[in-house]
Formats: C-alpha cells, sequence, structure tokens
C-alpha cells in the first residue's frame, strides 16, 4: 500500500501548487498584454480582427503540443477557447473605443430583443436612449436626435411604428428594423421615410440574451436604401462579435418561411401530436433518443417565448403558409407509405432526401 503523505508533506504540496497557479497567472498576464499590443496594430492598420483559419491553426497546434505533454484535450481545449474568446473581446474592445459616440435610440427598448440591443450597445459605449410601452420619450422625439434608429417592434405593428417614427429620422440618419421578416417592414421604411434616410433591415438570428456581447451569434443585414450606413451597421455588429450575413430581402424571407417559421411550425405540431396522443414530454423524454430529444428540447424553448410571436412568423411571412403546406404534404405521404408497410418507397425517400443534404445541395 502506497504510504499517505502527511499533514506537513500536503501542506508543501498545496504550496507548490499555489506557485504553479501564480506563475500560471503571470504567464496568462504576459499574453494578455501581447494581445493589446496586436489589437492595437490590428486597429491601427485596419486589420480584420477575427481570422479564423490562424485560430483554427493555432488550437490545432495547442491540442498537438498539449498531447506531447501528457495534458488531455478536454483541458487544453476549453482552456484555449477561453483565451482566444478574450483575445476576439479585447480587439472588438480597442476598435470599439476608437469610434466615434454613436446616439442610438431603440423603439421598444424595453423587452425582448431591443432590451438585449440596448444592453450590448449601451456597454459597448454607444449613447442609448430607448423608450417602450410604458417607459421613455415619446419615439417621434427619440428618433429624431438619434443617428440610428432601431425598431424593435412586435413583427405584427412594425409597418405602423415605420410609419410613426420614419417621419422624424433625420437626413444622413439611418432606420433599421429588427423583426424576423424583411420585405414589409423595409418597404415600410423605405415609404415613411425622406430619400436622404439610410434603410436597413437586419434580423438578429438569436432571441433575448443577458450576454455582454454578441459572441457567436449571428446577424443577417438586408440592404433597403444608401451606401454608407450598410457597412457601417455591419462594422459595428462584427466588432460586437457577430458574425453578418447579408441577403436581399426577397432571399431572406424565403429562408425563413423555411428555416424558421417551418421549424417552429414543426415543434408545435408535434407538441399537439404528443397531448392528443396522451404522451407526456417528460415520458417521451425519457424514452427518446438524442435526436428525438433535440426536437423536444426545440418546443420547448418554442413553448417559453412569446405565443404572438410564433404566430406573427406564419402570418407575416407571406411565403410561411405554402412552406408548412408543402411539409403537411410529405409527412401524409410519408403516413401512407408508413400504413401500406411500403418499405421500398420510405427508403427511396430517405435516399432522395440524403443525397440532398449529404451532397450541400
Amino acid at each position: 500500500m502506497p504510504q499517505r503523505p502527511t499533514s506537513e508533506e500536503l501542506a508543501a504540496l498545496r504550496e507548490e501548487l499555489s506557485s504553479v497557479d501564480r506563475a500560471l497567472l503571470e504567464v496568462v498576464a504576459r499574453r494578455s498584454r501581447c494581445v493589446a499590443e496586436i489589437a492595437a496594430f490590428k486597429a491601427r492598420e485596419d486589420v480584420p480582427a477575427l481570422d479564423r483559419a490562424r485560430e483554427t491553426d493555432h488550437l490545432e497546434s495547442m491540442l498537438a503540443r498539449g498531447a506531447e505533454l501528457g495534458l488531455v484535450e478536454d483541458l487544453v481545449r476549453p482552456l484555449f477557447e477561453a483565451l482566444f474568446a478574450a483575445s476576439r473581446a479585447e480587439q472588438r474592445h480597442v476598435r470599439l473605443a476608437a469610434l466615434a459616440p454613436l446616439r442610438v435610440g431603440i423603439v421598444g427598448a424595453t423587452a425582448g430583443i431591443g432590451a438585449t440591443l440596448a444592453r450590448v450597445f449601451t456597454r459597448a459605449g454607444l449613447v442609448v436612449e430607448g423608450t417602450g410601452l410604458d417607459a421613455g420619450a415619446p419615439a417621434g422625439e427619440i428618433a429624431a436626435r438619434s443617428e440610428l434608429v432601431v425598431l424593435a417592434a412586435p413583427i405584427d405593428v412594425t409597418c405602423a411604428v415605420a410609419a410613426q417614427v420614419g417621419p422624424h429620422v433625420v437626413p444622413g440618419a439611418c432606420l433599421m428594423d429588427v423583426t424576423s421578416v424583411k420585405r414589409a417592414p423595409i418597404a415600410a421604411m423605405l415609404a415613411a421615410t425622406s430619400p436622404e434616410v439610410d434603410v436597413v433591415g437586419a434580423h438578429p438570428l438569436f432571441g433575448p440574451s443577458a450576454a455582454a456581447d454578441l459572441e457567436g451569434r449571428r446577424v443577417v443585414l438586408c440592404r433597403g436604401r444608401g451606401d454608407v450606413w450598410m457597412p457601417r451597421v455591419a462594422r459595428l455588429f462584427e466588432l460586437l462579435g457577430a458574425e453578418v450575413v447579408e441577403a436581399d430581402a426577397e432571399e431572406h424571407d424565403h429562408h425563413m418561411a423555411f428555416g424558421q417559421a417551418l421549424t417552429q411550425a414543426k415543434a408545435i405540431a408535434l407538441g399537439a401530436t404528443l397531448a392528443r396522443s396522451g404522451v407526456s414530454l417528460a415520458r417521451a423524454r425519457a424514452l427518446s433518443t438524442e435526436t428525438s430529444r433535440a426536437d423536444l428540447s426545440t418546443l420547448e424553448r418554442l413553448a417559453a417565448q412569446r405565443p404572438g410571436l410564433f404566430a406573427d412568423l406564419l402570418c407575416e411571412n407571406p411565403e410561411a403558409p405554402s412552406a408548412c403546406a408543402a411539409l403537411a404534404q410529405e409527412l401524409a405521404a410519408l403516413a401512407r407509405e408508413a400504413a401500406a408497410h411500403d418499405r421500398d418507397a420510405l427508403i427511396r425517400q430517405f435516399m432522395a432526401v440524403a443525397r440532398v443534404v449529404l451532397g450541400g445541395a
């Protein structure tokens, strides 16, 4: 039997561990100073803050070195991912600090995605003024003294709010919505503003969050009018950590009909089917595969949202009803083939879908 260390030996070992940890912190501090110098250089030379290829290669190199030292990947990977995230945050901080103070007015800043953006913009050093149903100055007044006016109202009233707020946006400023559909809001903003006002349609592809920035998030931007604010808004979101994807309004709404509205409709249909079948969600989760549990998790997240948001996604996107109808047809065909025990037809259907998915089409 190995001899257990004495209390004196344990105390010495702990002191050695503490010494190593202090040295580790000193190395991290040295790394942070190096990151700050790189951030300043990139900002000065306008080099992109994120170099995904460099980050990936460096992580692979550190994983390999860790393996040589006998360290498991489960320790090395999260350590360097945290360091990389801190580096990106430092670079964003340097660039945001260099921006001139931007006056942002948010209509709908007291709840939902509007509240999230108000908090993130404020923490980034922007001058933010918000209004909601029961708080803040009148929306028109806020619009008149803001450079970037953000409409974060519910989808079903966004066009009406744009008509109310748009005439107050001053020439040279920008009016931007953040709803999940784009064609109708952009058209409404264009109609309500003067030609000297830029218009941008934005869709944050995430829900309300308490995060300090937009690290790892994605935002779709659709051009409405003007060449000044589209790149400026894109740069702002990128400096906040988001990945920006540009699309035109028609393309956006087409993909959202299938990628968002249809996904949520499928989840609600699943929930309704379980309820009518007398299956409890808890029991379904206990007896589900990982894939099925993912579908149930989507249903649970959806059920926690505001019901009107789900209804708006299906009612306000003109392509959503046809997308749901197409899904219903496919499900009906699968049900007929299953009832007929037509195994060959089911396999053909599966293979046809697999070819599309695996082929990247």
